[in-house]
Parts: C-alpha cells; sequence; structure tokens
C-alpha cells in the first residue's frame, strides 16, 4: 500500500489529488430532467389535480430556465423544486406519511443491526460492520432516485439485505476509522429520515473511539431529508449527540443558507462526514469551504455519479474527499 499524509492508500486506489471529481461541478446537463422527474412524482403523491400538476411543472421548468447551470449543485435545483411542490399542495411537509414509515422501518433496523454488532469481534471490524449499514442504509430515500415515494416497509427491508450483500465497491474505511480515532471533533452531517436511526448506531461508535460527535439535520422537512424532530424519533438524545441545523428546509448542505450554527461547527471539527450524494456533490465542490479532513458515505443514486467512480450501476461508497 501507498501512503500519503500519513494515510494509508488501499491499493489500485487514486492518491487524493488524482481523484479528478474533487474541487469541480458534478451536475450534468441530465440534472434537470431528474428535477423534473422527481417533483413530478412527488406531485402525485399530493392532492393536485391535473391542472395543479401542470402548473407545478410550468413552474419548475421556468425556474429551470431562468437559474439552471452546470456551475451550481444538482442538489440546489431540487430544493428550489421542491418549495414549489410545498406551495403548489398547500402542504408544508407533503410526504408526512412517507417519512413516518421510514422513520419506523429504520428503527427496527437498527434495532436488528445494533445485535448483530455485538457479535462483530474486533473494534475495527465492527465500527466496518455499521459504516457498511449506514451506508445501505442511504437508500431510505423516498425520492424517485432512491426507493420512490410508495415504497412499503416490506420491499425496503428486502432491498437493504441485497444491497448490502453488494459490499463496498470504494472502500476507504481502513483511513476513515484511524481519521475518527484521531479526531477530538466530528461534523456529522446526517441524510434521510429512517437512515439516521442506522446513523446514530455508526456515530456512537464514534463516540467510543473518542472524538465529541456533532449531528447535522435539516431546519425544515423536504423530501426524505431528516429534521431534529426525526432524529429525536428514532432515538438521538441530544444530551448525548448534539444536534443543530444545517440550515432551513434545504436538500442537503446549501451554501448560500448555511446556518451560522453550521459554518462555526464546521470551521473547528477536525473531521466532516457527510451522508447522502446531495452532500457528496457539497463536498466536492466546496471541499477547500472545510477545515477539517472531509468523508462522504452514501450510496450512488445515478450513473453521473457512478462514472466517477468508473462503475455504470449504483454502489456502496465510503470515500475520502479530503485530508489534511
Amino acid at each position: 500500500m501507498l501512503r500519503r499524509n500519513g494515510l494509508k492508500t488501499l491499493s489500485g486506489k487514486l492518491p487524493l489529488e488524482e481523484k479528478t471529481w474533487i474541487n469541480k461541478p458534478v451536475t450534468d446537463p441530465k440534472c434537470a430532467l431528474c428535477v423534473l422527474e422527481d417533483a413530478f412524482s412527488g406531485g402525485e403523491t399530493t392532492r393536485l389535480d391535473k391542472s395543479g400538476k401542470y402548473e407545478l411543472i410550468r413552474q419548475i421548468m421556468i425556474m429551470l430556465g431562468n437559474e439552471f447551470t452546470l456551475e451550481e449543485m444538482p442538489s440546489v435545483y431540487i430544493t428550489r423544486a421542491h418549495r414549489i411542490l410545498k406551495k403548489a399542495s398547500g402542504l408544508s411537509d407533503p410526504f408526512r406519511k412517507a417519512r413516518e414509515i421510514c422513520n419506523k422501518v429504520g428503527q427496527q433496523l437498527a434495532l436488528n443491526i445494533s445485535q448483530r454488532a455485538k457479535s462483530v469481534e474486533g473494534d475495527f471490524n465492527r465500527f466496518k460492520f455499521l459504516t457498511q449499514w449506514s451506508i445501505v442504509a442511504n437508500t431510505m430515500d423516498i425520492r424517485t432516485a432512491g426507493t420512490g415515494y410508495k415504497l412499503t416497509s416490506q420491499a425496503l427491508s428486502r432491498r437493504l439485505k441485497k444491497i448490502f450483500d453488494e459490499g463496498l465497491a470504494v472502500d476507504e474505511t481502513e483511513q476513515i476509522y484511524r481519521l475518527v480515532s484521531l479526531s477530538k471533533r466530528v461534523l456529522f452531517v446526517l441524510d434521510n429520515v429512517g437512515e439516521i436511526a442506522v446513523d446514530r448506531l455508526l456515530i456512537e461508535e464514534f463516540q467510543k473511539l473518542g472524538p465529541t460527535v456533532v449531528a447535522a439535520v435539516r431546519g425544515g422537512p423536504l423530501t426524505s431529508d431528516a429534521t431534529k424532530d426525526d432524529a429525536i424519533a428514532v432515538g438521538f438524545d441530544p444530551s448525548k449527540i448534539q444536534l443543530i441545523t444545517t440550515g432551513p428546509d434545504t436538500l442537503g448542505i446549501t451554501f448560500n443558507e448555511m446556518s451560522e450554527e453550521f459554518r462555526k461547527e464546521a470551521a473547528q471539527a477536525d473531521l466532516i462526514v457527510g451522508k447522502g450524494q446531495a452532500n457528496f456533490y457539497a463536498f466536492c465542490q466546496y471541499r477547500n469551504f472545510f477545515q477539517g479532513n472531509v468523508v462522504s458515505l452514501f450510496r450512488t443514486k445515478c450513473n453521473i455519479i457512478n462514472r466517477l467512480f468508473g462503475k455504470n450501476v449504483n454502489i456502496n461508497v465510503a470515500v475520502i474527499v479530503k485530508a489534511k
């Protein structure tokens, strides 16, 4: 194995400076089509009639026509599209029922994983086991790119087991384990409802290695992204894991709407861990904003991102985006 900045790089993996996607926008022209499809699928689950759906798509097309560029993250446009959907439907949380289902499934899944983790021997092996399940749980995304808005708990549970069996296509967990062990303060950016129940197990494993962990959620519901209420519902104890918000109702991190508490925490954390593809967008494009080491844990959702890792199917990824 090669060594760089005191960190091992896995045999056959590119050194950090050769990960060509770092510091570059990952938006593709096809992202506009994904935004439209996602918003339309979401609109079908609300009370909108045919004319309402037409108006929804018309407004989103106007937004994209006026604002879409390849220099901004795709998540920015999905955020704007879903805010249009919320306004059009008159619902502050159009996917409340689906979000509640995800949280319940996540709690059941986390209980099972917690029991299984007890039989995993060795600190690193247990760390990797929980990291892999945290990544697999990233599939608990009620957006079209994930499981779909009409998910069922039975279908979701079957899919998660199948995805876990795939393993990690990009596996830098050994280096990530060392980064966590060397850190005093970790900022863990959460992603989806349900998924966060499994993330809690991984965060608790982080804490066993020494660092203080602060978890960041959204300031309001948007698609499947988790809020403080969701975190508490699945077992987060604010007295043990501090909860902050990244900003308002955004998909992932949006820099022009970032909360002051998140900016402060990002500036002092030794390690920032982000769940989900939307946060991966932000970490790639704005990694120099973060002062500490940066790690992404996620399940890819489209071929645009798959191709960054030389794949043509969705994969499980544990990757270092920035190492000091």
